[in-house]
């Protein structure tokens, strides 16, 4: 198990289960808070954490300009260079990610500075991520949240003005080649 924080100065701190599962609250397990090597990049909000069908963690960052992640390549491994997501990710903060849990799919939201929700996939551990993509829920505010509720489902909350805002997803084609998969993945609901 791994945690990461930002310290609202830019930087991504991480601490790590040093143990096995027994004893996870004791402090004697826990490697202790160190900085997550950042390569130059500033962060300027929280970090999002998923892991993969095949154990390989990937962090998110938003910065200044575009969205940034590095993955861990093996379970106690050496995490990867920081990529950068495109320009389609410039600007976003308040990032989620979530495993979709079939076909090991991944996806990561953000919202911009007038609230609109955006994300970006890849339907397998090998694909490539895509761009991402404005959804048409409307805007957030701000506390998006992110579950996959169950078999080709994934549930999205998000604050908005007035209301709690609920986005359901329905994967119709979960796990496909198809290049428009996820095109019209999302949903207002409420």
């Amino acid at each position: 198990m791994e945690m990461f924080a930002y310290d609202g100065g830019g930087n991504i701190w991480h601490n790590w289960q040093n143990r096995g599962n027994e004893g996870l609250i004791g402090p004697s397990y826990w490697a202790g808070w160190n900085e997550f090597g950042m390569s130059g990049h500033v962060a300027t909000g929280g970090p999002a954490a998923v892991m993969d069908s095949t154990y390989r963690q990937i962090v998110f960052i938003p910065t200044s300009g575009d969205v940034f992640y590095t993955w861990e390549g093996n379970p106690a491994g050496a995490w990867s260079s920081w990529t950068d997501m495109g320009s389609s990710s410039s600007g976003l903060t308040g990032l989620v990610a979530i495993n979709s849990g079939a076909n090991g799919g991944l996806y990561v939201f953000g919202r911009n500075a007038s609230g609109s929700i955006y994300y970006a996939n890849k339907v397998n551990p090998n694909a490539a991520w895509s761009s991402f993509t404005v959804n048409s829920c409307g805007a957030a505010l701000a506390g998006a949240a992110a579950t996959a509720a169950r078999a080709n489902r994934m549930l999205v909350k998000m604050r908005r003005a007035g209301a709690i805002g609920a986005v359901i997803g329905t994967l119709h084609s979960l796990g496909s080649d198809d290049p428009t998969y996820g095109q019209s993945l999302l949903k207002q609901a409420l």
